[in-house]
């Protein structure tokens, strides 16, 4: 299970920076694959907090996941409502993603 929680948070991570190139390009982002890429971040934080139940779990890379779903969620509202997209804001969400995918690794 732990490893499938690491897989499925580099293919998160792989759409991201997918969607990060749109975001500095300013470029619309695709809203599919914005959608794909928080589906797959659920399915990763959900495994690792189903995984932090039965084992001994890296919280620190938890809480860091769960803050970078938060930006998510502020950046797709951004996306979906129209207005623009921080540049800062989805640079901050991803290398706040990509801390918590370090420290699960570091962590394995």
């Amino acid at each position: 299970m732990f490893i499938s929680t690491i897989l499925i948070f580099l293919i998160t991570i792989s759409l991201g920076v997918w969607l990060l190139m749109y975001i500095l390009k300013n470029k619309n982002t695709p809203k599919g694959l914005a959608l794909t890429h928080g589906s797959f971040a659920f399915i990763g934080i959900l495994l690792l907090i189903i995984y932090s139940i039965f084992y001994n779990a890296p919280l620190v890379s938890l809480l860091l996941f769960i803050a970078a779903a938060i930006g998510g969620f502020i950046l797709i509202y951004r996306d979906i409502t129209g207005k623009t997209i921080p540049k800062w804001l989805a640079l901050g969400h991803g290398i706040t993603a990509l801390l918590g995918l370090i420290c699960l690794i570091l962590f394995a």
